[in-house]
């Protein structure tokens, strides 16, 4: 583990929050460090968050809006009192669509996320989906 944020509130601008994060990571990317006579570089693999942070950083709808999913485009439908989802799976994204905005529909602002400055991350795949979210409170009855 890297971080861990807690607190009574969430920072006011996650791009600011991160920003050291980000720079810190990628000069041990370009760079490395040398640890007992051992060169390393680091490779940010995936975040490890639930799917309202995931959204908060990313600078995405949120799990309960029609096109949140952060995996493919499908777009849900709101049935019962909440978004539900087909059992199709719709066209996968992927990085470079993400960077570029292609689906408007999934970006929440103008805003760009910091995130996407960190070297060799696919912001696609380095965001597991969210258990609770998705599952526990979306899924299971109530």
């Amino acid at each position: 583990m890297i971080g861990l944020y807690w607190g009574d509130d969430k920072p006011s601008d996650c791009n600011l929050f991160l920003k050291p994060f980000v720079e810190e990571v990628k000069i041990l990317h370009s760079k490395g460090f040398q640890l007992h006579g051992k060169s390393f570089t680091v490779q940010v693999s995936f975040f490890a968050c639930d799917a309202v942070a995931k959204s908060y950083i990313l600078k995405t709808k949120g799990h309960g809006a029609y096109s949140s999913c952060s995996k493919c485009t499908v777009s849900g439908k709101y049935e019962c009192g909440r978004v539900t989802f087909p059992i199709k799976i719709g066209p996968l994204r992927n990085h470079d669509d993400f960077v570029n905005k292609v689906d408007t529909c999934y970006h929440h602002t103008d805003e760009t996320s910091i995130i996407i400055e960190i070297p060799q991350l696919n912001v696609v795949q380095a965001f597991p989906l969210d258990y609770l979210h998705l599952i526990c409170i979306g899924v299971v009855k109530k």
